[in-house]
């Protein structure tokens, strides 16, 4: 348990680290006179290196320990937010920025792999939910952090603060984070079996093989990468679509946008659960039980994103309602497509086949920074939520061939037979 709390615990603080440029972009504006183009440059910057970066995560978390994979890259995200705060130009932000992305890739790859190490497939999807609050635990309470730090001390102390709490709770990962449950002698689990014979090589290089060599991690990542331009879309330009529709302060629209992470929290635990439940209920595809949930909550995020845009800053109720709304529908998938990337490949490489997906995200949430900001600026706020809506659309059709998709346990089982 104590291993679990420390993982949920360290990504929180990944979020920190992650999303505390967003928070503090309006103040940058106004304070260094950027425009939307320069913002979006260093936004972009980011998910570029991230999902390169994620990959390499996943293939390292395969070979070496995720434990300390997790905890070096978040004292390291910490302390570029500390030296980002304490810069000027905006070559020096764009390379903080990246920076910043590449390390942050060993974060949710080397979770990955812990995840499966200590809980098995019947609680695997639940559990994971559970940790996958740490996305919106982070991501609720860093509007508050970093915004707040800006108003009261400029955005220098916006970006330092998060930087610092990275740095503390790095060494609380190291410490009570664990492998694996033999690392702590005993384990209550019943874990999945293991052949004794492994299904492919321990290089890097065949785990890599084997993860690119499975058709349906390229169908999960195709709809990963347009989730996450949905997902950074809403995150990286909602502050600014607020502001510009009559929410006078970013304080005010930061405390509207907090729900998103509200509702991504319940969307893990719930769909997560849902997955689990219709797995246990009968003897169909494990992955496809998880596409029928995705599907769900994807047609969740069109409908949306149409309440959003219709949504007016004068009756603010409906604006928190959206973005609650969003982030339920949008973590839903966003988890639930990690969990089944885990479940098509062996075991011995599912990290790297999670960081791929990992890679193929942040692709989409390049779409997110300068490209949605030519768009915007270009064409207005209703080429927004039109390509929002459009990626919402394109993400169910990448993963509607899966519908009744068994995982590779369930496959190797029935040639086994």
């Amino acid at each position: 348990m104590l291993t679990f709390v420390g993982m949920t615990v360290g990504y929180a603080t990944y979020y920190f680290t992650r999303q505390s440029f967003t928070y503090v972009a309006p103040f940058m504006r106004d304070a260094l006179s950027l425009d939307l183009l320069q913002i979006g440059a260093i936004t972009s910057v980011f998910p570029l290196v991230h999902g390169c970066s994620k990959f390499v995560g996943g293939t390292l978390a395969d070979v070496i320990s995720p434990r300390k994979l997790v905890a070096a890259g978040l004292l390291i995200t910490g302390a570029i937010n500390i030296a980002f705060g304490c810069s000027s130009t905006l070559t020096m932000f764009c390379i903080l920025w990246g920076l910043n992305g590449f390390f942050q890739g060993f974060g949710a790859p080397p979770c990955s792999k812990l995840l499966t190490n200590w809980f098995p497939t019947r609680t695997r999807a639940t559990w994971w939910g559970i940790w996958n609050t740490s996305h919106n635990i982070g991501g609720a309470l860093i509007p508050v952090v970093a915004a707040g730090c800006a108003a009261w001390g400029g955005w220098r102390l916006g970006m330092a603060i998060p930087g610092l709490v990275g740095v503390c709770v790095s060494a609380l990962v190291f410490v009570i984070v664990r492998d694996s449950p033999q690392d702590v002698q005993h384990s209550t689990l019943k874990q999945d079996p293991v052949n004794t014979t492994r299904e492919v090589g321990e290089s890097t290089k065949n785990n890599i093989k084997v993860a690119l060599s499975t058709k349906s991690i390229w169908l999960l990542g195709a709809a990963y990468f347009f989730i996450y331009a949905i997902r950074q879309g809403v995150v990286n330009w909602s502050m600014f679509y607020l502001m510009d529709h009559g929410v006078s302060t970013a304080t005010e629209a930061a405390a509207r946008m907090s729900c998103f992470e509200i509702g991504g929290l319940a969307a893990n635990i719930t769909s997560g659960a849902l997955a689990d439940f219709l797995t246990r209920r009968g003897n169909n595809g494990i992955v496809g039980q998880r596409v029928k949930v995705m599907l769900l909550y994807l047609t969740g995020i069109a409908a949306t994103l149409m309440l959003l845009k219709t949504s007016p800053s004068a009756v603010p109720v409906l604006q928190f309602a959206s973005f609650a709304m969003l982030g339920h529908f949008i973590y839903g998938p966003q988890l639930l497509v990690a969990v089944a990337g885990s479940e098509v490949v062996p075991r011995s490489c599912l990290a790297t086949a999670n960081g791929f997906l990992g890679l193929l995200s942040y692709l989409g949430a390049i779409l997110s920074g300068l490209p949605l900001s030519i768009a915007v600026k270009t064409y207005g706020w209703d080429s927004f939520f039109t390509l929002l809506i459009g990626c919402t659309a394109a993400a169910g059709l990448c993963i509607l061939p899966m519908i009744a998709m068994k995982s590779h346990a369930q496959q190797s089982a029935e040639l086994a037979e």
